[in-house]
């Protein structure tokens, strides 16, 4: 049973860094030179929205077992890494191919 349980903790740091990456794409992609006001309430908004959702799913799982935090944490920042180093290939790659023609 334990080990379903920190397996669904993996899984929902999986899922929490993708939904962290995946904002902070959009919140780059709201930003506009045009309207700074505008822009730097979205950046400082959604990182504040990013941070109370993590805290709040690391006080989840502080409930049931400091483990279970860890698993979460560890999970989170690992799969983040992970999901910056792929995405971080892929960009260059689609950068090199139109560099080269």
């Amino acid at each position: 049973m334990t080990i379903i349980i920190y397996s669904l903790w993996i899984s929902s740091g999986i899922g929490l860094a993708f939904l962290f990456l995946k904002s902070q794409q959009w919140t780059v992609g709201l930003v506009n030179p045009e309207k700074p006001k505008f822009s730097q309430r979205v950046v400082i908004g959604g990182a504040i929205v990013r941070w109370l959702i993590i805290t709040g799913f690391l006080m989840i799982a502080l409930y049931f077992s400091i483990f279970s935090m860890l698993t979460l944490f560890l999970s989170f920042l690992v799969s983040r890494l992970l999901i910056l180093i792929f995405w971080d290939q892929t960009v260059f790659s689609d950068n090199k191919l139109s560099k080269q023609n």
